[in-house]
């Protein structure tokens, strides 16, 4: 998955585009390379020396996750942009490999952009990201999906005072796992910490 530039687009604007291949089991081989295949063209880009202070980072911000999962197939995304109605946490999945990825829906939107992982199994789906909207120091939330990403149905703050970036996630049956890395201070060694929950 790569950010890319493109004609019609804001200046500094990106669209993420992943690309791979098929597999064709009949056969035990790859199939030709796929895509791009669009996931989100709403990126605002910056437009001024001043972008990054408003939160807008086009193809300078963090990196999307991307999940497959081993039951369904499913392709899912999760990336941060700055979009028309300002910055935030996104999704979009892909369920039908001979079709593109459905519309984006937006997680949370926020002051600032952050990292944001994805993972699923089944019909559950997680976001584990950097909260926009978390004053002071960064704090780790994620959001829940039991309806394989159509609806994220909870927003759970996962971390507590500290400062917690670079957030990973697992999901397995109904179990959640979300870790992070804790930074105590500002000169402490980070604590990679995890929070486990089951879901009903």
């Amino acid at each position: 998955m790569w950010p890319r530039g493109g004609a019609g687009l804001p200046a500094g604007a990106c669209i993420w585009s992943p690309a791979w291949r098929d597999t064709i089991p009949a056969e035990s081989r790859l199939g030709a390379w796929r895509g791009p295949i669009m996931v989100d063209t709403l990126d605002q880009g910056p437009r001024d020396a001043q972008a990054s202070d408003r939160g807008a980072y086009g193809c300078a911000r963090p990196a999307p996750s991307l999940a497959v999962d081993r039951l369904n197939g499913y392709v899912h995304v999760a990336y941060a942009l700055t979009g028309p109605e300002g910055p935030g946490v996104f999704y979009a999945h892909q369920m039908d490999p001979r079709a593109g990825f459905e519309p984006p829906v937006a997680v949370l939107y926020g002051e600032r952009l952050g990292e944001a992982r994805v993972a699923s199994h089944g019909e559950l789906v997680a976001v584990a990201y950097e909260d926009p909207n978390s004053r002071g120091r960064v704090m780790t939330s994620v959001a829940i999906s039991r309806t394989a990403g159509h609806l994220f149905e909870e927003r759970l703050a996962a971390s507590g005072g500290t400062t917690a970036r670079d957030p990973y996630v697992a999901v397995r049956g109904k179990a959640v796992v979300v870790g992070w890395s804790d930074f105590g201070t500002a000169t402490a060694e980070p604590v990679f910490t995890i929070r486990r929950a089951i879901l009903r």
